[in-house]
């Protein structure tokens, strides 16, 4: 079922990616789109007096110019060794903390993570989150297994930093390595711990040789006296417990260590060569499979998507979103969700009391739709920004710590369901615990996901089952644990979790018997996203036949439009993908590759097997008995 063979022969991947599907065919056009209107604001920044400039373009511009101006790039590798020179001059563990603090503003990865959000039990008031630090290599396996694939990583890792050493003429970066290997063991402990809230006066008691003072100061600008009657949100004491450890017993060497190798990991991919060099022939060709290093223009692109989402999204949607798509697409999501809403509250393994909570739950979901209601809004964080055209990496520092700011601005305010800071561009869509949220963005919302002339077989097969599937996220193994709300509350009785277990179980299973590049699966890492296409499928299904019983189709055109859904579904997972990003997939992607999305589900339908004729001995054909069905 699986449709990629005639699309595999004539579609190449793009040198500087790793895998190119759907998604990726529908973002080369919005690419387009985007790049278009960076050229023209980078027009009008270099033409026009910059006060006369609009935000959004003078912003964008601006960044634009000063990333695509190679000439210009020494400048970022000197201010690169200058924050290096500047640790060699600490002399204290608040020195340190100070450093760390720094790098959290300028959402630099580091030892430890600052950010705003609701706790579990309070989904609707933002709390600060101390949380986990970073790795360089991302995935803990890389640090902790003796596998040929990732002992050649970490030797290839250790090359690049001898040779980074090198060019900034620091000599210790092996020993980043050997702090890197300890926290990959303390990330691994830390992977299932509660949330807890305390107070600032607390975490004296509880972490004591951590220099709190200095990192809150030195990152949202706390005083001592605010920050003891501030309740924190942690989201790994695990983690705390062993940051307390290294500071009580790690050098300062250590520490200066860590932070050097924290900012040359996040910073060479933005330099020029050698260094994005280096970067890429680790990252992108050895780990990932890439053949080409991302061009300028390409960098220019992903750096404003990322710091200069809002101002981007606002003239990508005056130029190209309709109210119109927005209304068709409210229209489909709103249908997908009433028919959730009975599919769910009439589960025959469910009790009647968890059936109304699920009710509850599907009705409650804020659906966010196309673009949020106030574009403007998100853009205020930057009122005060004036970048400049020949420093790239001090406009990023400028915006990160814009960002960051913003968000910690957030803190004690209630949570606002209906405001999002997701890219509208984005062809992706969205679930969020935290107030019970789902969003789809416009970018996802054209062909072949969706279009106003395609039959609505094919509409829901597309666009309908991505909404399903974002709405089953709200009873996968993490979301069934929230209520109607968003808050973290036990709703489900015993013989429910039980009756869950079994099916879920047996999706685990079909998964990790299933093979890819002759490498099995891992049913466990990515049971709910097949939670999520298993039940998106179903709902959009069922969504599909209300229309047509609505509509009074019968017949062969009935079975049009079942036959549309189907392929539907099966074209918006069409991929080609390199061999090395596949296998990398399989062990840090909790999604399952593409033709496993699309073969496991669609084979445990009835309506696949009659509208296809799909008959015993056929290679996807899966007896009744052992069909899995769960929402």
């Amino acid at each position: 079922m699986y449709i990629n063979s005639q699309w595999l022969d004539h579609v190449h991947i793009p040198a500087y990616l790793t895998s190119f599907g759907v998604s990726e065919e529908i973002e080369l056009q919005i690419n387009k789109e985007l790049l278009q209107i960076l050229s023209d604001s980078k027009k009008k920044s270099e033409t026009i007096s910059y006060k006369d400039l609009s935000g959004p373009t003078r912003l964008l511009g601006t960044l634009t110019h000063s990333i695509l101006q190679r000439k210009e790039q020494k400048r970022n590798v000197k201010l690169v060794q200058s924050m290096l020179n500047s640790l060699h001059c600490v002399r204290s563990k608040e020195d340190i903390g100070t450093i760390i603090g720094e790098y959290l503003r300028y959402r630099i990865p580091t030892c430890m993570t600052i950010f705003t959000s609701p706790s579990e039990s309070n989904s609707l008031k933002n709390y600060i989150c101390f949380s986990t630090g970073n790795l360089g290599l991302i995935d803990t396996s890389y640090y902790t297994e003796k596998s040929q694939f990732k002992l050649h990583a970490i030797n290839a890792y250790s090359n690049l930093l001898k040779k980074i050493e090198n060019h900034f003429s620091i000599d210790n970066l092996q020993l980043f390595l050997q702090v890197e290997h300890m926290a990959a063991l303390a990330l691994e402990k830390s992977k299932h711990d509660d949330e807890k809230r305390v107070k600032g006066s607390s975490l004296h008691h509880m972490y004591p040789h951590i220099p709190w003072e200095s990192i809150v100061q030195s990152s949202f600008k706390m005083n001592k006296e605010e920050f003891h009657k501030t309740e924190f949100l942690l989201l790994s004491t695990t983690w705390l417990e062993n940051m307390n450890t290294w500071f009580k017993t790690f050098t300062l060497e250590m520490w200066v260590a860590w932070l050097s190798g924290n900012l040359i990991v996040y910073t060479i991919p933005l330099l020029p060569p050698p260094f994005d060099d280096y970067h890429y022939e680790l990252f992108g060709n050895r780990l990932r499979g890439q053949t080409q290093k991302t061009p300028q223009e390409e960098l220019a692109l992903d750096m404003t998507q990322q710091w200069l989402t809002g101002p981007l999204g606002e003239l990508y949607v005056n130029n190209y979103v309709t109210e119109e798509l927005k209304k068709q697409a409210t229209e489909i999501a709103q249908e997908i969700k009433n028919v959730a809403e009975k599919r769910l509250g009439s589960l025959e393994w469910l009790e009647p009391n968890t059936q109304q909570e699920a009710k509850k739950k599907i009705k409650a979901i804020s659906l966010c739709v196309a673009y949020p209601k106030n574009m403007e809004a998100m853009n205020k964080k930057f009122k005060n920004i004036t970048l400049l055209p020949e420093t790239f990496l001090q406009n990023i520092f400028y915006l990160s710590q814009a960002d960051f700011l913003d968000e910690i601005q957030q803190t004690g305010k209630s949570l606002d369901r209906h405001y999002w800071d997701d890219p509208v561009f984005a062809v992706n869509a969205y679930y969020y615990n935290e107030g019970n949220r789902l969003i789809l963005p416009s970018g996802i919302l054209r062909w072949p996901f969706f279009d106003s002339k395609a039959s609505d077989g094919w509409n829901f097969g597309g666009i309908g089952s991505a909404i399903g599937h974002e709405m089953t996220h709200a009873f996968d193994i993490d979301g069934k644990e929230y209520d109607h709300v968003g808050n973290k509350r036990n709703w489900w009785s015993k013989e429910d979790n039980n009756q869950y277990m079994i099916r879920t179980r047996a999706l685990e299973k079909l998964y990790s018997n299933t093979q890819y590049f002759g490498k099995p699966l891992n049913g466990k890492l990515t049971l709910s996203e097949n939670i999520a296409d298993l039940g998106g499928l179903g709902i959009a299904l069922t969504a599909l036949k209300t229309t047509l019983d609505k509509k009074g189709i019968q017949g062969s055109k009935r079975k049009k439009e079942l036959q549309d859904f189907f392929k539907s579904f099966a074209v918006s997972w069409r991929t080609k993908e390199k061999k090395q990003k596949a296998i990398q997939s399989l062990f840090m992607d909790v999604h399952a590759p593409p033709p496993a999305r699309v073969n496991n589900i669609v084979s445990q339908f009835d309506d696949w097997y009659e509208c296809f004729d799909v008959q015993p001995g056929d290679k996807l054909y899966i007896d009744p008995k052992q069909r899995i069905q769960i929402f």
